[in-house]
């Protein structure tokens, strides 16, 4: 279990590859098919603003999902 403090932080993912991610099902449609190693874009909400972020997919993303 991991310390947190309320109102820490943390990124929420709202698009990968320039799909929309609504909810944790549409995250799992869009990182089915991902393969290790592959590079992907993330749009994500930090502290308030809209980041775009680039990725490599680690090993354990695709295991996670399933």
């Amino acid at each position: 279990m991991t310390n947190t403090s309320i109102g820490q932080t943390y990124d929420l993912i709202i698009g990968i590859d320039g799909a929309r991610v609504r909810n944790f099902l549409d995250y799992q449609d869009r990182t089915r098919d991902l393969m290790p190693g592959e590079m992907i874009y993330l749009s994500v909400i930090r502290d308030g603003k809209r980041l775009q972020l680039t990725m490599t997919v680690p090993p354990n993303l695709t295991q996670a999902t399933k």
